[in-house]
């Protein structure tokens, strides 16, 4: 679809042009990969890392445990991609997979499994041997299964517990009751596209509302108006503030 999108639009001549000095064409990094990839993602929290640059200093970041897999599809392109100019100073092929040569640079990449077949990263080592020994699993709601397998594009998203983890001590105060109604309204959200007809695709996306009893654009224009007026007080009070520094008395020099 990518490559059909560039060449409609007479775009594929700068590209491959653009990749003249890799020593590779657009073919051939649309023939290298089927275009069927995977990502998965869990136990997203808050967490303090320590700086790798200033020891001794603490920051807050989002954290998950993660895996994303794309496969390949013609083994001889992606091969010519892993062995090309732009690459080969980066990877080196042991055994039957690709491998960082620079240690110190692959310390800072993610843990990843590279071959012919798929190219897999992960959060980190254990997660990703685990899912390349068919040992990880994660447990999705029921009925969310069979809603995604089987469609072209297909994901779910636990919001309710994405929210529960963002800590709300780091907001502002007015923004704590908006933050708050917006934890309380959605719990997940589902999406799906599958092929309709010759060149037609259908897509939908299902937002699950945990309040039932109330009709949900109800609830959306609520959580609306509640974030309107906040900015709108935010708004007022700089104004405010504007206005006093612009009214303050400024002590001048006259020179004759």
């Amino acid at each position: 679809m990518i490559g059909d999108i560039v060449k409609a639009t007479g775009m594929d001549g700068m590209v491959n042009l653009m990749m003249g000095k890799s020593g590779l064409s657009m073919d051939d990094v649309l023939n290298a990969f089927e275009g069927q990839l995977t990502y998965v993602a869990s136990d997203f929290a808050i967490t303090k890392k320590e700086s790798p640059y200033f020891p001794g200093e603490f920051t807050e970041k989002p954290d998950a445990k993660w895996i994303f897999s794309l496969k390949v599809g013609n083994k001889d392109a992606f091969n010519k991609i892993m062995t090309s100019p732009m690459l080969k100073e980066v990877f080196t092929k042991e055994g039957d997979h690709y491998v960082v040569v620079n240690p110190m640079a692959a310390a800072t990449m993610p843990a990843m499994s590279i071959n012919e077949k798929f190219v897999t990263l992960g959060s980190d080592s254990l997660l990703l041997q685990e899912y390349l020994g068919g040992k990880g699993h994660i447990k999705l709601p029921d009925g969310i299964e069979g809603k995604v397998k089987g469609s072209m594009l297909g994901g779910y998203v636990d919001i309710e517990k994405i929210a529960s983890v963002i800590p709300e001590d780091k907001m502002e105060e007015d923004e704590k009751p908006v933050a708050k109604k917006a934890k309380e309204l959605l719990k997940d959200v589902t999406f799906v596209s599958k092929a309709d007809g010759g060149d037609v695709q259908h897509g939908e996306a299902v937002l699950t509302f945990k309040n039932k009893d109330q009709n949900s654009l109800v609830q959306l224009i609520n959580l609306g108006t509640e974030a309107a007026k906040v900015m709108q007080a935010r708004k007022a009070k700089d104004k405010a503030y504007e206005d006093s520094v612009f009214a303050a008395p400024v002590d001048t020099a006259v020179a004759q």
